[in-house]
């Protein structure tokens, strides 16, 4: 299995597919939501994933541009809920659900999509896991608020080295797009 890790210890995309926890399409070549996969799949996927949460991340949650398997969450935002649970009882799983969310984005833009319609995606997906665990939407995105409306204005002191995205542009676009009010629909 050392084959499988890359230098820095990180999953490699191509293990990830030997694993059958990578985000391919289904081969119909349509792109519509069902080329992908379920929301426990994409969990599984999450979890696979590892994730950094001693940065400072203004947007509280980005993937790293250099290694696929790296999602990086904003230091204040906890891994499991304080508030939330799933539907078994156990506190929801933020970090897997952002997990989700930086993962499909990142692997859209991949692909070619620009920022937005690469993040309307990735919510959607993010959304499906959410809902998939029992987690209401809407409790989950007002909870998101509180971490994003504290994250968004602090002084970050230690970034992420290598953002798939630009932080400061997704917060200072003039929409906070990452807040509950812009994630209705998704």
């Amino acid at each position: 299995m050392p084959d499988q890790l890359s230098k820095s210890g990180l999953i490699s995309e191509r293990a990830r597919e030997r694993r059958g926890l990578s985000l391919r399409p289904d081969g119909d070549g349509d792109g519509d939501a069902d080329d992908y996969e379920s929301p426990q799949r994409l969990k599984q996927i999450a979890l696979s994933l590892n994730v950094d949460n001693s940065c400072d991340v203004i947007c509280g949650a980005v993937g790293s541009k250099k290694h696929d398997g790296l999602i990086y969450v904003d230091r204040h935002i906890p891994e499991f809920s304080p508030k939330l649970k799933e539907r078994s009882g156990k506190p929801a799983r933020l970090w897997t659900y952002l997990a989700v969310h930086e993962y499909c984005e990142r692997h859209r833009m991949g692909d070619g999509a620009s920022y937005l319609p690469a993040h309307n995606y990735a919510t959607a997906r993010e959304r499906r896991v959410v809902e998939a665990d029992g987690v209401n939407w809407r409790a989950y995105t007002e909870e998101m608020d509180g971490f994003l409306d504290r994250v968004e204005h602090e002084h970050a002191k230690r970034v992420p080295p290598d953002p798939h995205v630009s932080c400061r542009q997704a917060v200072l676009a003039g929409k906070p797009h990452h807040h509950s009010a812009n994630k209705r629909g998704a």
